[in-house]
């Protein structure tokens, strides 16, 4: 079978295709000639997908975006002996951009992937190392799915909470933690639900049974059994799915870096990102050396960080997963940020305990100092901006007048700008970003000291 290449573009429901047998020179002439080229479309039914299998091609190109669209179409592929590769939504962008395909082109699109594989076809470096039903999306789909789960219940509980302010005040706002069955007592008491304990619990009934509510005729309605009923579900499913996570994990090519997770404190949660992320390390390797290998390992943990340029004007800006930004930044405010509350029990948390207190030191000595950094901040500002609109049509000793009176004019004018908890609030956001960027590389060292440990 000669070599044929589909670029799929994927919607909702069906997927815009583009066949090539070669990569044509001019990909622009190529897409506004009608008599060459040709797009197709298959819908995600079983006399489509046949349409589409039959056009005998050997190679797949897809972006990743919207997995779940793009599941099955690279499943089937897959199935029938096609190779699928992913091309990254960014490259293939500047890619298209290049070749002046229009944008948001669903056969301009395709026309790109398919270009791509014939153009990049023998560099893996180009594509991404993913594929869709390895172990890894195992992972990936868990954390999706308990994100899913908590913002629903999240919802849910907030709702149910303002029913029992009515019905039931009492427990509108009690912390019912989890038993030994499983069940979370006060919802499985809501929704009625039959519990597998030993000794039976009349704690809920007997709170009832003196509840202001009741005594004042109130009863719980439907409403709030109802709402009682999906949490109980959800928080089942939750734990199903967190159970699952600890028996993939005890697999021996995941236990290392459970075992050093562990250590820092991440729950199962963040385990299964960063296993689903970052597994396995040496995937980060380079011929430039630890420190790129480390900056990449960050990066994909959403602590890297990109430059970019307009003109004289440059910024830097945080690249790589929101989530685990988010996951780790977490981490480190309901530990190190409760220093009061949260005792270390290792010499990783130890670390990380006197790196967090550094930085307090460092940045938030007092309202004050805090005050005074934020005037710093806008002074500079504010200079950069003279600078990049005057700077060249000024001489040093102007610029040097101009600054004088700037500074103090900032000083006057801008103390007051924010209040002290506003302040505290931002330098709280600013130092727990950089304790978890060296969470981040911690992680990494203690990684590699297990995984490849010296001789």
């Amino acid at each position: 079978m000669n070599k044929k290449i589909c670029g799929a573009d994927v919607c909702k429901a069906k997927i815009v295709a583009v066949f090539l047998d070669e990569k044509p020179e001019n990909l622009k002439a190529f897409f506004s000639d009608t008599e060459k080229f040709q797009a197709y479309e298959f819908d995600l039914d079983q006399k489509n997908v046949t349409q589409w299998l039959a056009q005998g091609f050997s190679e797949l190109v897809l972006e990743p975006t919207g997995i779940n669209y793009s599941w099955l179409w690279a499943e089937i592929a897959t199935q029938n002996g096609i190779r699928v590769r992913w091309a990254d939504h960014k490259s293939t962008r500047h890619y298209r951009e290049s070749h002046k395909l229009p944008d948001k082109n669903d056969k301009a699109d395709a026309l790109a992937l398919a270009a791509i594989g014939w153009e990049f076809g023998e560099d893996d470096d180009y594509f991404l190392k993913y594929c869709h039903n390895d172990d890894l999306s195992f992972f990936r789909d868990a954390v999706l799915q308990l994100e899913c789960i908590e913002a629903a219940c999240t919802r849910l509980i907030n709702r149910a909470r303002q029913q029992l302010c009515r019905e039931f005040p009492e427990v509108a706002f009690s912390n019912s933690k989890e038993a030994t069955d499983g069940e979370i007592p006060l919802w499985a008491w809501l929704a009625g639900a039959e519990r597998k304990l030993k000794i039976k619990s009349s704690t809920h009934d007997n709170k009832w049974a003196k509840s202001v509510g009741k005594a004042y005729g109130q009863e719980i309605s439907d409403f709030t059994r109802f709402l009682a009923q999906q949490i109980r579900t959800l928080k089942l499913e939750e734990e199903r799915i967190l159970k699952d996570l600890k028996k993939r994990m005890r697999s021996p090519e995941f236990m290392p870096y459970q075992k050093v997770m562990t250590a820092f404190g991440f729950n199962v949660k963040l385990q299964a990102l960063v296993i689903a992320l970052c597994y396995p390390i040496d995937r980060f390797f380079t011929p430039k050396g630890f420190r790129a290998a480390r900056a990449k390992f960050k990066q994909r943990l959403g602590f890297g960080r990109i430059e970019e340029s307009y003109g004289d004007k440059k910024k830097t800006k945080v690249s790589g997963s929101a989530l685990g930004r988010e996951f780790v930044n977490h981490l480190i405010s309901r530990t190190c940020g409760n220093s009061k509350k949260w005792v270390p029990k290792n010499h990783y948390q130890d670390r990380l305990l006197d790196y967090y207190n550094f930085t307090v030191k460092k940045w938030c000595g007092s309202p004050e100092a805090i005050k005074a950094k934020q005037d710093q901040e806008e002074k500079d500002k504010l200079m950069r901006d003279i600078k990049d609109q005057m700077g060249a049509k000024l001489s040093k000793e102007q610029m040097a007048q101009i600054e004088e009176i700037v500074r103090g004019k900032v000083k006057e004018v801008k103390v007051e700008k924010l209040t002290s908890n506003q302040a505290k609030k931002k330098w709280q956001r600013l130092i727990n970003s950089r304790v978890a960027a060296k969470c981040v590389e911690m992680l990494w060292q203690a990684l590699m000291d297990e995984i490849y440990p010296k001789a």
